[in-house]
């Protein structure tokens, strides 16, 4: 997990909104009671205290937004001014996975991509003629959350279709 700290000033004219990279955090424990101890110590060994937290963002996933037992309730706990906002970059990568889901065809070409893929990376044979043909992009499974990382995927066929086609007719 990384740690991320945004800081509003609001002496100057106009107000600035700073973000600084602080670390990133090796988390063993992701259940949201682990993941908001790793933030506690965080905050404690770069000397904030948790009263002047404001706003807290996390990711959609229920260990970080849970009510119950996920990190943005144990920081209400202590912090009720602490709001909780979803990350807009996640939620947005979320609208465009269902919205991929839900076009057949969006489906079946990143299937297919994903087909591809698993043929060549099921068997060393197969995936070292394809290394021998293709020399700058290589093939790359499709994250099923991570839109972002799709694009490596389509990448990777879109400037090199000739070769592959050429590969799968060397296999068959």
């Amino acid at each position: 997990m990384f740690f991320v700290l945004r800081c509003v000033d609001i002496s100057s004219t106009p107000i600035q909104v700073n973000e600084y990279f602080l670390d990133f955090l090796k988390v063993d424990d992701t259940s949201g009671k682990g993941l908001f101890d790793a933030i506690i110590d965080e905050l404690n060994i770069v000397g904030l205290d948790i009263n002047d937290l404001k706003g807290q963002g996390y990711d959609n996933g229920s260990n970080m937004k849970g009510k119950h037992q996920g990190v943005q309730k144990r920081f209400l706990g202590i912090n009720p001014r602490s709001f909780y906002t979803p990350c807009g970059c996640h939620s947005l990568n979320l609208v465009l996975c269902d919205m991929v889901n839900s076009c057949p065809k969006a489906t079946s070409f990143f299937g297919v991509l994903q087909r591809v893929y698993t043929l060549f990376f099921s068997s060393k044979k197969r995936w070292k003629i394809l290394q021998n043909h293709i020399h700058s992009l290589t093939l790359k499974s499709l994250p099923k959350t991570r839109w972002e990382s799709r694009i490596e995927s389509v990448k990777a066929v879109r400037f090199q279709t000739l070769q592959i086609r050429y590969v799968l007719f060397e296999l068959a």
